[in-house]
């Protein structure tokens, strides 16, 4: 059985918020680029770089994974670089709770649990249900591999 991840949509847009703020930025001042002020236009690429420069280190960041009877496979969502780890490479599987927000009324939310996969060379692959939909799903998969 393979199970491949499923994003979730406000992950994908939150990774893209910057990006996203500069397209409407440009919207925006799309009247004072036209018309040739030239310290928007100088200000707006400078921004844009810098957008595009974290937008590609944002993107670096995010894999896909794709849990099968072999292994698990990581690929870059970027670069598409494929990294296959099989089970017999992995040391554990821990479960780390992430604490959740507090305001002045008290808690806002209980907070949720990662996941990190522990390699025999000490290397670690988070999984966490803030990325990916089917995050309980991929986790029994992984467990009930390595528990194997």
């Amino acid at each position: 059985m393979k199970v491949h991840s499923k994003f979730r949509p406000l992950y994908l847009i939150r990774k893209n918020s910057l990006f996203l703020f500069t397209c409407f930025c440009f919207l925006i001042f799309y009247d004072k680029v036209v018309s040739g002020v030239y310290e928007t236009i100088i200000l707006f690429f400078l921004f844009f770089t810098v957008s595009i420069f974290f937008q590609v280190i944002n993107l670096r960041t995010i894999n896909e994974i794709i849990v099968s009877e072999e292994g698990i496979t990581k690929i870059n969502f970027l670069t598409k670089k494929v990294n296959f780890i099989p089970y017999s490479l992995i040391a554990n599987l821990d479960t780390i709770r992430v604490q959740g927000m507090s305001g002045k009324a008290g808690q806002i939310t209980s907070g949720y649990f990662e996941s990190i996969v522990i390699l025999k060379d000490g290397k670690k692959i988070l999984i966490s249900p803030d990325s990916f939909e089917n995050y309980q799903e991929i986790i029994a998969c992984i467990r009930s591999h390595v528990l194997n």
